[in-house]
């Protein structure tokens, strides 16, 4: 290829290597913004994480109030009580009451 003609510029090392140049810019830039990105939804993720675990320690602190008011309310059979005699709300509660017992806390498992 001849160094003159206009069509064969784009392959002469100087300008081979501007491109390649600007380009691994472009490519640095890109890659920063990906990492800045994946840090926020690291961040976001880890911020849910917390906020499960809160609503599920927060139903399990009510599950074993309503099964400790049910275990003493005799033949008192209001929807309160009802709820606090549920098997499920029962097995909740006994979770809830292992955990706090333990302060292992609640888990993605637990979800």
């Amino acid at each position: 290829m001849c160094d003159e003609c206009h069509k064969h510029q784009g392959q002469l090392p100087e300008k081979r290597l501007t491109r390649a140049e600007s380009h691994e810019v472009m490519l640095r830039k890109y890659l920063a913004a990906c990492r800045t990105s994946e840090a926020r939804a690291r961040e976001a993720i880890e911020a849910q994480r917390d906020r499960a675990a809160a609503a599920l320690a927060s139903r399990g602190s009510l599950a074993d109030r309503l099964v400790s008011a049910a275990e003493g309310s005799g033949r008192h059979n209001c929807p309160a009580v009802q709820l606090g005699r549920d098997p499920q709300i029962v097995e909740f509660a006994r979770k809830h009451r292992e955990r706090r017992g333990s302060h292992r806390g609640y888990e993605e498992d637990d979800w």
